[in-house]
């Protein structure tokens, strides 16, 4: 039996590739001294290749790169080159890598297995950092809004690669010139290509007449898969239209549990981050184990509740804003930025929350000791101390905080 083949190219590499189309948008600039100087300069470009690497658990991995051609304000177009060529039968996970040439090191990084890649013409893949897996932003943090709520708002904005993709049987490849195809360009940025990835242009209403909803949630699997169970009875049972919103590393836990519903129904789409790679690293688990005994670690979980997920905000906004959804579906590790959105886009919000109490368990004295510290682990185990010291971790400064980047108190 013939194996069957797939070729990728980052938009704009491709035969016949429509004029001004590009590969990379929001492309960020990094905060070293060096690209600080370069921002500055709107004639100075950022170099940036891209490396394809095909990982297999047959044969050794190899790499193939795309050499920079140009960048403008963030969007960046790749030489025309020949294709990766890929046997599906045989590679399992395509790794691409933004390399920034001057320092010689990743920047961003996105990875998505090739059962999936075959599946449609035109990807977007959201890019992360090679470190945190959060997701990259290209733009600064959020300015005054237009009053038109049509037009995108100028908060942060995720990185997106661009990639078109053709699947044959050996030998029977053709030219690619998809000339009137839909693609990012530098001057419409990321807004262009929403098409023809299932959402719609600004401003415009499905003709369904079902109620979108978004589900917006982060953290481990017990965090995720309740809103696994709510997507499928809101589908099955209210007859509405699902957007899941969550990290990649769930995207087929999620998925494979709602595929037997009608595939137009649920959509997904990725927020960045890997809790689960978070916690499963051997200081997170003894930090955890230990807190088990301790108020004082337990407060401090609780108050970094939401913060450790504040990074995400510009991604739930980002989608927010484009699948334009009737109601926005929230858990309990994303009250703030889910206000924000629902503020700023005039979109209902509803709480979907198994922690109604933010309190501490609170431990039996086995010793006089323990006895004679009961009345501060009262204290520090109550709502109102977790509260304020949740309040004072929103305010330390950070990579990002809500209240710096969006002026206002929440």
């Amino acid at each position: 039996m013939s194996s069957r083949w797939m070729r990728l190219w980052p938009m704009g590499s491709q035969p016949g590739a429509p004029s001004g189309s590009v590969a990379i948008v929001d492309l960020p600039c990094h905060d070293s001294t060096v690209c600080l100087s370069r921002c500055w300069n709107s004639h100075a470009m950022r170099q940036v290749d891209l490396r394809v690497t095909l990982i297999s658990p047959e044969r050794l991995n190899t790499t193939k790169v795309f050499d920079f051609e140009q960048e403008t304000n963030g969007s960046v177009k790749f030489r025309p080159a020949e294709p990766v060529e890929v046997e599906l039968e045989v590679v399992k996970t395509l790794r691409l890598e933004v390399w920034d040439v001057a320092l010689r090191r990743i920047i961003a990084v996105a990875e998505m297995e090739t059962k999936d890649l075959e599946k449609r013409r035109h990807w977007r893949l959201l890019l992360q950092d090679p470190l945190t897996s959060e997701a990259v932003y290209g733009t600064a943090p959020r300015g005054p809004d237009s009053l038109d709520r049509t037009l995108r708002p100028l908060n942060r904005r995720p990185s997106f690669l661009h990639l078109l993709i053709q699947v044959s049987e050996p030998g029977s490849f053709v030219q690619e010139t998809p000339s009137s195809a839909s693609t990012p360009s530098t001057a419409s940025r990321s807004e262009v290509f929403r098409s023809s990835l299932g959402s719609l242009p600004p401003g415009a209403k499905e003709s369904t007449g079902r109620k979108k909803v978004m589900l917006i949630t982060r953290g481990t699997r017990g965090d995720v898969q309740p809103f696994v169970a709510l997507a499928r009875g809101l589908i099955l049972y209210h007859d509405c239209d699902v957007i899941f919103v969550t990290e990649i590393s769930w995207r087929n836990f999620a998925m494979d549990a709602l595929k037997d519903l009608p595939e137009d129904r649920v959509r997904f789409r990725p927020c960045g981050g890997d809790t689960a790679q978070r916690v499963n690293t051997d200081l997170s688990r003894n930090f955890l184990s230990f807190g088990q005994n301790s108020v004082a670690i337990q407060a401090l979980v609780f108050s970094r509740s939401e913060v450790e997920f504040f990074e995400s905000e510009g991604c739930f906004y980002h989608w927010a804003w484009e699948e334009k959804p009737d109601f926005i579906v929230f858990g309990f590790l994303l009250i703030h930025v889910a206000m924000i959105i629902s503020e700023a886009l005039t979109i209902p919000v509803v709480g979907f929350i198994f922690q109604p109490h933010r309190e501490i368990e609170p431990f039996l004295a086995g010793n006089a000791l323990e006895e004679l510290l009961g009345p501060m682990r009262q204290v520090m185990g109550g709502p109102k101390f977790i509260a304020t010291l949740q309040q004072v971790m929103e305010k330390l400064p950070d990579k990002y905080t809500l209240r710096r980047a969006w002026a206002t108190h929440v």
